[in-house]
Formats: structure tokens, sequence, C-alpha cells
């Protein structure tokens, strides 16, 4: 199979999985993501992102120095390093206490402090 071919068919299926999900109900959607685990749903998202963006080194980050961010996105050129945090919750963040929100502002601004 020429690398051509390959482009087309990936692109067709794209295009079939894009008519699938329109077909589903806010509500459907709504349930599929609330029925990934955290750490799977950063695992699609690390694949999401490289496939958005091949360039970008994407690294998906658990632990105690982790400063608030499941994944960290950097591209590096001749000039610049651009680097984005990636915050991700599961559940309805409206309903999170006002001190968990301020948690995660605080987290974004010591790590944008520190680069």
């Amino acid at each position: 199979m020429t690398e051509n071919s390959q482009a087309n068919e990936k692109s067709e299926l794209d295009l079939e999985l894009v008519k699938q999900a329109k077909l589903l109900s806010y509500d459907e959607r709504k349930q599929i993501l609330l029925g990934f685990r955290e750490l799977d749903l950063q695992s699609y998202l690390k694949e999401l992102f490289s496939s958005m963006e091949p360039s970008y080194l994407i690294q998906v980050t658990q632990g105690t120095d982790e400063l608030g961010k499941d994944l960290v996105l950097i591209k590096k050129d001749k000039f610049t390093t651009d680097v984005i945090g990636v915050v991700v919750k599961l559940g309805d963040v409206k309903g999170k206490l006002l001190g968990e929100v301020d948690e995660v502002i605080e987290r974004v601004n010591e790590f944008s402090e520190m680069v």
C-alpha cells in the first residue's frame, strides 16, 4: 500500500468517525467522556495533541512535582520554547469548591513564574 493510499484511507476513517460523533446527542457525548478514568483521558488527550501538533513534545505528568498540570506541551524552535500546561478534570467543575479552584489558579501562577 502506498503512502498516498494510506493517507486517503486514514482521511476516510476520520470522516466516518466525525459522522458517527455528530450523530451522538450532547448527553451521550457527555456520558462517554465521564466514563473515562482520568489517567485514560490524559493518555487520549496526549494522542490527540500529538496528532494535532506532531512537532510538540507532549508529556503526561504524575506525582508530587506536577504542580497541578496533567499534561505539558513543549514546542522548541531556534528562537523560543513554548510551554503549555494542561489541567484535566472529570466531572462537574462548576460544582467544585471555591478552594479547589483557587488552588488550581495558584498552581498555574506558580508554574508560569517558573517558565
